[in-house]
């Protein structure tokens, strides 16, 4: 009978833990810009290992996209589990979004190195080039964004 009583005690006092951090909107908007120009060095750095892979071993070619893949990855995701200040729900779900296309692309990158499909580069290399430009764009307007401090 008391392990009964014991478990909701533990319930309650573990469900503010499961909540997400929520950051003020000077915080998120730092973290967004850090999260932007952290996937936007990844896809810089896929793009710049397809375009220049004669010149690279194939060893190395892979391990620069993987390791480029699993630094986009972590920062999409720290950003994604940050709840975002009311003020910045919309271009939350811009910021998201436009990280995930750039995952995604570098992710179709790395397929491509790792099957040494090398036909499908030019393609990719366009592709991150587009996303490597909505990436810039959208740090231009996160760094416009009103920090919520003395706005």
């Amino acid at each position: 009978m008391r392990r009964l009583a014991v478990f909701p005690l533990f319930v309650v006092l573990m469900a503010p833990s499961c909540l997400p951090s929520t950051p003020d909107q000077s915080a998120w908007r730092a973290a967004a810009i850090r999260s932007v120009e952290d996937v936007a060095s990844s896809v810089a750095t896929v793009e710049w290992g397809i375009e220049h892979d004669d010149d690279l071993f194939g060893r190395y070619l892979r391990s620069l996209v993987v390791h480029a893949e699993e630094s986009a990855d972590s920062s999409q995701q720290k950003l994604s589990s940050l709840q975002p200040p009311g003020a910045a729900e919309a271009i939350y779900d811009s910021a998201t979004g436009t990280l995930s296309d750039a995952t995604s692309v570098v992710a179709d990158a790395r397929i491509a190195v790792v099957e040494g499909d090398d036909a499908a580069y030019p393609g990719l290399a366009h592709r991150l080039d587009q996303i490597g430009d909505r990436l810039d764009a959208l740090e231009q307007q996160l760094r416009a964004m009103p920090t919520g401090d003395h706005d």
